[in-house]
């Protein structure tokens, strides 16, 4: 007879720490996922144009009059007469090449009358 309280003996144990393993996971789930989140940084802002990023867009323009609209595909600059005027700047923004992207119109030739 002792044999067969040994089985019982065996399978309750068994059976008492069978949520054992699906327990320690989820505690380690839950301990990575509040260290993550704690060692998580906030997202920075861009900064802000430098002066040499910024006057090489502004010196696009004063190298070509008849350029309108120029682009570094971050910024746009338009000429308004005399006024030059650039948008800022996007976040993680890749400044390309800068490219004029309007022309002013050629005036037209006056006529001898």
């Amino acid at each position: 007879m002792p044999a067969v309280t040994y089985k019982v003996a065996v399978m309750t144990s068994v059976r008492t720490r069978a949520w054992l393993p699906a327990a320690t996971v989820a505690v380690l789930l839950a301990t990575s996922a509040a260290a993550s989140a704690q060692s998580t940084p906030a997202p920075q802002p861009a900064p802000a144009p430098s002066a040499a990023e910024q006057a090489s867009m502004q010196a696009f323009g004063e190298s070509d009059k008849q350029c309108a609209a120029w682009t570094d595909e971050c910024r746009i600059c338009r000429r308004t007469g005399d006024q030059v005027a650039c948008s800022n700047i996007g976040i993680a923004c890749q400044p390309k090449d800068i490219r004029c992207t309007a022309r002013a119109p050629a005036p037209a030739p006056e006529k001898a009358q």
